[in-house]
């Protein structure tokens, strides 16, 4: 299971559901902003910043285990 491509599917899966809560949570705030004293931009910003990070993560080793490949050829 050390599969390229399985790790390269898994990621962009991950990289999914990553974006998918950044954009729930962007449509919740906006939905509740009236009622809450929550700062919304910052909340969505920071969360915003952790996703890049996280996914900017998933891909160095991608780009690692790309490399390698590509000099075993």
């Amino acid at each position: 299971m050390n599969s390229s491509i399985l790790i390269t599917i898994r990621n962009i899966g991950v990289a999914n559901a990553l974006v998918s809560l950044l954009t729930l949570q962007a449509t919740m705030l906006a939905s509740f902003q009236e009622n809450s004293t929550l700062n919304a931009n910052w909340m969505n910003a920071v969360t915003g910043f952790a996703v890049c990070i996280l996914i900017a993560a998933m891909g160095i080793p991608m780009i690692y285990l790309a490399h390698n490949s590509e000099k075993e050829s």
